[in-house]
């Protein structure tokens, strides 16, 4: 099967596909021998020799992790301000791997870190539908009758109708009530948004289940290799749905780049907080890649007062003792 060479380049780790574009007008691949300068190429992975720098390139072998993320770090590749990273964690793993299933900083749970850009796409993409489970302890005393509703009739976050698939109250304590809820939406820090909406602040969230996949077992910042039965059910569910090579090719570029403001949901605001998935202090990306902040608003002016002849200063020594 003929593929794009610099397509073929990013499958097999060697860099981004930009990066690679790069590398093939400097002249750096060669394929079957011959220097290659021109990027509308093509290569079939089984019969072509591809090399780098003069190094041959082989397609990395799929491999797949279950993590536990800690609240404190980000899941990313490489944060642009610095912060610890999830592959910060991960030393050992020699594959060039990207996290699956973003959480944001405070959150902490499961995560799959894996190579393979199928695999990715079916986890991640609403369309797939995947059923992710969290246990949420949120601010204040939530009913029953709340979690019934919001599961039976949804609630809207803008234009979106966001409608968890199962939820129940766990434990009530005495200021908290913890919660376990599952979605398939996909919607950007959905369940801080549901009860933000509902009036109720998140103060832990932490991912239990992704699929067939769970937490269970797996401690606080550590990580082990998805089971063959694991990766069984994966691939049954996978094969339900229709993902093509296009589709993996730009979702895996995508996963590769930071976090940015997604546009799936407007804000949220309710009980006097704001949307808790616009930060005002945090740097974003807005579609166009271009980084932004978010404007501060400025106290109005005061007007300045006319001076007229009874509010005007009587003339005379500015000191009593003058």
């Amino acid at each position: 099967m003929l593929e794009r060479l610099q397509k073929y380049l990013a499958h097999c780790g060697v860099a981004s596909r930009r990066k690679c574009e790069e590398y093939i007008v400097d002249g750096r691949v060669k394929v079957n021998g011959e220097t290659v300068t021109e990027l509308g190429v093509k290569v079939d992975p089984d019969i072509d020799k591809v090399a780098v720098d003069g190094r041959k390139i082989r397609p990395e072998e799929k491999v797949y992790y279950l993590m536990h993320k800690p609240r404190g770090c980000t899941t990313t590749s490489d944060d642009e301000l610095g912060r610890k990273a999830v592959l910060d964690l991960v030393p050992e793993i020699k594959e060039r791997v990207y996290p699956v299933g973003r959480l944001d900083r405070d959150s902490e749970g499961l995560l799959v870190l894996t190579n393979d850009g199928q695999l990715a796409y079916y986890l991640t993409h609403p369309a797939c539908g995947v059923k992710k489970t969290y246990s949420a302890t949120v601010e204040g005393q939530v009913e029953d009758s709340v979690i019934e509703q919001l599961v039976e009739k949804g609630i809207r976050i803008g234009p979106v109708l966001v409608k968890p698939l199962w939820g129940k109250i766990v434990k009530r304590l005495k200021t908290n009530t913890i919660i376990e809820i599952t979605v398939a939406e996909g919607i950007n820090r959905e369940v801080r948004r549901l009860f933000a909406a509902l009036g109720h602040e998140v103060k832990k969230l932490v991912r239990l289940r992704v699929g067939p996949l769970l937490l269970k077992g797996i401690a606080r910042g550590a990580y082990r290799a998805i089971r063959r039965q694991e990766l069984d059910k994966l691939k049954a569910g996978m094969g339900k749905t229709t993902i093509t090579s296009d589709d993996i090719f730009a979702f895996e570029e995508e996963l590769k780049r930071p976090p940015r403001t997604r546009y799936f949901a407007k804000p949220v605001k309710r009980a006097g907080k704001p949307d808790p998935a616009l930060a005002p202090e945090r740097k974003t990306r807005d579609l166009r890649g271009k980084d932004r902040r978010a404007p501060e608003k400025s106290a109005p002016a005061r007007p300045k007062k006319k001076i007229t002849k009874k509010t005007a200063p009587k003339k005379g020594p500015s000191h009593p003792l003058a």
